[in-house]
């Protein structure tokens, strides 16, 4: 399905003589991650032990290693350009060594508040790509 995206949009540059590169849609999380991430923005403290997004950043990564482990390469717990999307919001530019949990915590020390700034944010990008905020 990516490789369908990135056709259509060299096809669109080509027909657009070369000026113009429209990006791709980035895809929407599948319904079992967005079921997971509900759960666990209902109850944090169940899958955290703390309400704090260095926790959840753990857990992501721990998440994104058993799905590499598995071969599950179509499975994201969060979605492509998010990344993109915080450093934006944070710096006014896409590009940065900064990941999105080190600029939400620069901005917001309070772990358990960034965490809470995490999930407004994620639910500010999904919106923006006119899917569904995580609903708990």
């Amino acid at each position: 399905m990516k490789d369908l995206k990135v056709k259509i949009a060299k096809m669109i540059y080509t027909a657009n003589g070369g000026t113009s590169m429209i990006t791709p849609k980035p895809s929407d999380i599948s319904s079992c991650e967005r079921e997971l991430l509900a759960h666990l923005k209902g109850r944090p403290g169940a899958y955290l032990g703390k309400t704090e997004l260095s926790r959840f950043v753990h857990w992501v990564h721990g998440y994104d290693c058993a799905v590499r482990a598995a071969n599950l390469s179509e499975h994201n717990i969060l979605p492509e350009g998010l990344q993109e999307f915080v450093a934006m919001k944070y710096l006014g530019k896409t590009q940065t060594a900064k990941g999105w949990f080190t600029l939400i915590l620069e901005t917001e020390p309070d772990e358990e508040k960034a965490f809470w700034v995490f999930f407004e944010m994620l639910d500010e990008y999904l919106l923006s790509l006119d899917y569904e905020p995580i609903l708990v």
